[in-house]
């Protein structure tokens, strides 16, 4: 009996050093992605958008579509400048832009940026069989059409504008947001949307656009704010870096994990003597993941220094 007691002790002594021993500050806990909210791997170097968006033409790095359509613009004489946010496509005299579509909706809304040079014509116009479904054009004023009917008219200056125009047939309304101040509503009759092309500059405007997007619904009124207030609400799609690191670079106080599309690492602790007095932090320099041994000021915990 007396066997059992001590044997019973050493066991209770045993699971109070396993317990509160200090070998959770070497051995740190797996972090998941989605505890950090981090992207998945297949996602990583590529555009993430959200959900409805049908076009997405950013015009940072090229003419082409980044939403998960990827639709291939056709061009004629379209250059990409410093633009609204990092680069924008320029439109000389008779330049324009093709973008096939194939496209049939309950509702959208179309949005971009443009910056006119010249007074001149057309900017931009959605085509469905071979007919105009929305044309926006240039004449001493901003005029925009809905199947070749005026809609509405704008004075604009030859600054950086947000336009915003939002057809729901399911409402029979279409909307229209210049700046990001309404401009009127207007009745439309009852029908799905279709669209087979965009076109964007021809008959001689002159002018540059940024960020256009399509989406597949209607969209609400604190979302065309936030496009409009300094951009806040763009973009429709996010670019992923091929290198993620979850606590925003090097961040001893925090414990990070860092990957790419073929390996990940955590920051983790390092012991002086018997002490976690370093932290291993790895971070991104490009698409590599590198690392460095810092310096805690007290200790070392979880893969990060304490406060």
């Amino acid at each position: 009996m007396r066997l059992l007691v001590l044997l019973l002790v050493l066991i209770i002594i045993l699971m109070g050093f396993y317990y509160f021993s200090d070998k959770t500050t070497i051995n740190a806990n797996v972090i998941k992605d989605s505890e950090n909210k981090l992207p998945g791997k297949d996602s990583l170097g590529s555009y993430v958008c959200e959900d409805g968006t049908s076009l997405y033409l950013p015009f940072d790095l090229d003419l082409n579509d980044k939403s998960k359509n990827l639709i291939e613009s056709k061009t004629n004489s379209v250059n990409l400048v410093a633009g609204k946010f990092s680069n924008a496509s320029y439109f000389k005299l008779n330049s324009n832009l093709e973008i096939p579509l194939n496209l049939t909706e309950e509702a959208i809304t179309l949005s971009f940026w443009f910056k006119i040079v010249k007074n001149n014509s057309q900017i931009l116009d959605i085509i469905y069989n071979n007919k105009s479904l929305l044309s926006i054009s240039y004449q001493n004023k901003l005029l925009i059409n809905y199947k070749s009917n005026p809609i509405d008219a704008a004075l604009i200056d030859d600054n950086w504008h947000s336009l915003v125009v939002l057809i729901n047939p399911q409402e029979n309304k279409l909307n229209s947001f210049l700046d990001n101040v309404f401009l009127g509503s207007n009745y439309i009759n009852k029908d799905k949307i279709s669209m087979s092309s965009l076109h964007l500059g021809g008959n001689n405007f002159t002018g540059e656009i940024d960020d256009l997007i399509i989406y597949n619904f209607a969209l609400e009124n604190n979302k065309i704010s936030d496009i409009y207030n300094n951009g806040t609400g763009k973009p429709a799609c996010v670019f992923i870096p091929e290198c993620v690191d979850s606590d925003g670079g090097i961040n001893q106080n925090e414990k990070g994990i860092v990957f790419t599309k073929l390996e990940s690492k955590e920051d983790y602790c390092l012991l002086e003597g018997d002490i976690p007095k370093y932290v291993n932090e790895y971070y991104c320099l490009g698409n590599q993941i590198v690392s460095k041994v810092m310096d805690c000021p007290k200790n070392c915990f979880n893969g990060a220094c304490t406060p």
